[in-house]
């Protein structure tokens, strides 16, 4: 009996794993819908990473465009996680929206730049701002 236990723990923790550690990319994908990534570059060099949608798993739909953006501490993973029942993107997909799913810079779909070296910028900020964290 503690084996099963232990066993069914085991299970879901490696599927939680991976879970967590999945992508927008991923995580639509294995649901079977399909997802198609872009990348933007902003004026000021930025490339942002975004996710669509292109049409419903259902016939017959409207091809409007529905645009997601997520919040400030978010990206666009966050829409994806309630999964096809309740997500919205899939919701609005299964709706015949042409869904999209937009990133913010600073967040993992949104780190890259042309020119700068973000990650040396990271290690500066939190050189600077880690000593004056509350604790």
């Amino acid at each position: 009996m503690i084996c099963r236990v232990v066993l069914l723990l085991l299970l879901a923790a490696g599927s939680l794993l991976e879970f967590a550690t999945s992508n927008s990319l991923s995580l639509v994908g294995m649901h079977n819908y399909p997802v198609e990534q872009h990348r933007l570059t902003t004026r000021d060099g930025y490339i942002l990473t975004i996710f669509r949608i292109p049409y419903a798993q259902r016939e017959g739909g409207r091809k409007q465009v529905a645009f997601l953006q997520h919040g400030i501490t978010g990206s666009s993973d966050d829409w994806l996680l309630n999964g096809p029942n309740s997500g919205l993107p899939f919701l609005l997909a299964d709706a015949g929206f042409d869904v999209w799913l937009g990133n913010s810079r600073g967040n993992e779909n949104g780190r890259a730049h042309k020119k700068l070296d973000t990650m040396r910028m990271r290690r500066h900020l939190a050189s600077v701002l880690l000593p004056f964290r509350i604790t």
